[in-house]
């Protein structure tokens, strides 16, 4: 159960166990009653408890309020300019208001499901075959509403449009090569999509602002019913916040490709174990490149906060790291107490081809869209030690 406060001790919303019934099911198979060929089928609806961050903005005096100025002088201004009251007009902002809750809204939830067939070929191998599926819909936003007296609200409920689902395939194998090598080997694919990607989701290369899992900016595309009498309010919330989606608008652009959708994902862990207490290790991963797209500016936020592309329409290059590790153990005393114990020295190799390949470009429609914003990380060396005893 969960019970919501305000910061004066008010119940916001209070839910109880029937909100977050959670079945879930599962069955494992031996097929040929001999440990050989396993069959795995699993199901779950798994609810999810609001966390205390939104939960600010339903207090009596809710934040995030502030007041808007558009330039309105010379398009090359001097300093003096800038400076001049004048040359800046004021436009509606957020104003100072308690966000309504919506008495029907329920709990986010996330249905879950897995096939997996598993074989072992021979005593020393085994190869896993998988099917993994997620959903999540009607999730739980802030919506900018048409008020015929304010103009317009803002309401906390479950939003239709608001969603995410995953669809993964996964193919392991696993095993060993004589007495000191074990191999570990993975293939996966998948198609990641939503309109929020479930974590915080920054506007812009510079600011922290955005969408998070339970409120964003997401749905506060204002729908002004097209009447005459509202066609002043209607074109300023069409060009004030264009590209947010909202109730009777859609989703303009926000469901598509989300960051962790890779469609080609390969790793590859490679371990020898020597004799003289010597093990050595490389590890290899692929990545076919992530999802991102152009972000468009909204007005109504001043950030860049809109999908005009669409989500996830663009993907960086293709990259691959190979890490590499070696251990030698020592042992500190052949007899007595501390006979058992052992220092091991190490060293670690990350990126050892010094891969410098682009994994993330500034994204907002300014002169430096698609510029690289981050690169791999560079070679790196470690050298440790461990004393066991």
């Amino acid at each position: 159960t969960q019970t919501c406060l305000s910061d004066a001790g008010e119940t916001l919303w209070d839910w109880g166990l029937g909100d977050f019934f959670s079945p879930r099911l599962s069955l494992t198979a031996d097929l040929t009653a001999d440990g050989n060929n396993i069959l795995k089928l699993a199901w779950g609806r798994f609810s999810d408890m609001i966390t205390t961050m939104p939960l600010g903005f339903f207090n009596p005096g809710a934040g995030l309020t502030y007041r808007a100025y558009e330039w309105s002088g010379p398009e090359a201004p001097a300093e003096m300019d800038i400076h001049n009251p004048g040359n800046w007009v004021n436009v509606p902002g957020l104003v100072p208001q308690k966000f309504e809750i919506n008495e029907r809204a329920r709990p986010d939830f996330q249905t879950r499901w897995l096939i997996e067939f598993d074989r072992r070929i021979g005593p020393l191998w085994a190869v896993k075959a998988r099917v993994v599926g997620t959903k999540a819909e009607n999730l739980l936003e802030i919506l900018a509403i048409f008020d015929k007296d304010t103009g317009y609200r803002f309401i906390y409920d479950n939003f239709e449009y608001k969603k995410r689902d995953y669809l993964g395939v996964e193919v392991e194998v696993s095993g060993t090569i004589g007495r000191r090598f074990a191999l570990n080997a993975s293939y996966a694919h998948c198609l990641a999509r939503g309109t929020n990607p479930g974590q915080s989701e920054s506007g812009a290369w510079s600011q922290e602002e955005g969408s998070t899992y339970y409120i964003g900016l997401f749905g506060k595309h204002l729908y002004v019913p097209p009447v005459p009498e509202l066609a002043d309010l209607k074109a300023w919330a069409d060009t004030a916040m264009a590209g947010l989606g909202g109730r009777g608008v859609g989703e303009e652009g926000w469901y598509g490709r989300l960051p962790y959708s890779v469609d080609h994902n390969v790793k590859v862990n490679l371990l020898y174990s020597g004799p003289w207490g010597i093990r050595a290790a490389a590890a290899f991963e692929y990545i076919s490149g992530y999802p991102y797209e152009r972000l468009g500016y909204v007005p109504f936020f001043a950030g860049y906060y809109s999908f005009p592309e669409g989500r996830g329409t663009l993907t960086t290059p293709a990259h691959a790291y190979l890490d590499f590790s070696f251990e030698k153990s020592f042992a500190l005393a052949k007899t007595g107490t501390f006979s058992a114990a052992a220092v091991s020295v190490r060293l670690d190799i990350f990126n050892l081809f010094d891969s410098q390949r682009p994994v993330s470009f500034v994204k907002e429609s300014i002169d430096l869209f698609n510029q690289v914003w981050g690169r791999q990380q560079p070679r790196q060396a470690r050298l440790s030690a461990k004393v066991r005893f």
